[in-house]
């Protein structure tokens, strides 16, 4: 669904805090859905919730599994009730602005299971296990400044399906300023990409997506540059 058509959900109910530097928390909506949620104004910088929704965009245009995303809205009421959410600051608890913010759908179920790390006897169970390398070339194209992060679904036959989420870090992060090595943005785990040739690769996923990689992040970073200046 194009950005411009999705629909505004409310965010109506606090479940929990979430690890990671972006303090997002999982919540449920007026929808009746939970969502992993990231709020504006972050102390990461100022372009994470635009990273985080263009990524989305920008991975699923490529093929790539990642969560669905919305935006919701947070209301002063909801942050008054729930000072647990408030950033958490070198000065004291900040709380975040009321308005929109970014909601990915949160991927867990009663009747799944979801994993964010694997040993290495299970890299073969998952079934898009050559989406980790286009994931990579996505990276390196968009400027992706942190590790690559994902998660894995397990259905009831065992079989694993990758998700890549975290998109905050694309296009020269949260202030837009950062550019690392291009080894800096594989998924930490190296050996989760499977051994092919470069002509198998190339048969298999490049020619269906590279011009989406190439139009897209170029227009992303044209946005982001703008935003900087």
């Amino acid at each position: 669904m194009p950005f411009c058509e999705k629909r505004t959900t409310v965010v109506t109910q606090f479940v929990r805090r979430l690890r990671g530097g972006a303090q997002s928390i999982l919540a449920q909506a007026g929808d009746g859905l939970f969502y992993v949620v990231k709020f504006a104004g972050n102390p990461q910088g100022e372009n994470l919730l635009f990273n985080e929704s263009a990524g989305a965009e920008l991975y699923r245009a490529c093929g790539l599994n990642t969560p669905s995303w919305k935006p919701l809205l947070l209301t002063d009421a909801f942050l008054d009730r729930n000072p647990q959410c408030w950033f958490q600051t070198e000065t004291g608890l900040v709380k975040p602005t009321a308005g929109l913010c970014f909601g990915s759908s949160f991927l867990g179920d009663e009747s799944t299971r979801l994993f964010e790390i694997l040993p290495e006897g299970s890299f073969n169970r998952i079934r898009n296990q050559v989406s980790f390398w286009l994931a990579w070339l996505v990276d390196i194209c968009a400027e992706h400044a942190d590790n690559r992060q994902a998660l894995f679904l397990e259905d009831a036959r065992r079989r694993l399906d990758a998700y890549f989420v975290d998109q905050g870090h694309l296009f020269g992060g949260p202030k837009g300023n950062r550019r690392v090595h291009f080894v800096a943005s594989r998924y930490l785990d190296f050996r989760v990409y499977p051994n092919i040739s470069s002509t198998h690769l190339l048969d298999r996923i490049y020619p269906q997506h590279i011009f989406w990689i190439s139009r897209e992040t170029w227009a992303l970073s044209i946005l982001t540059r703008s935003g900087r200046e």
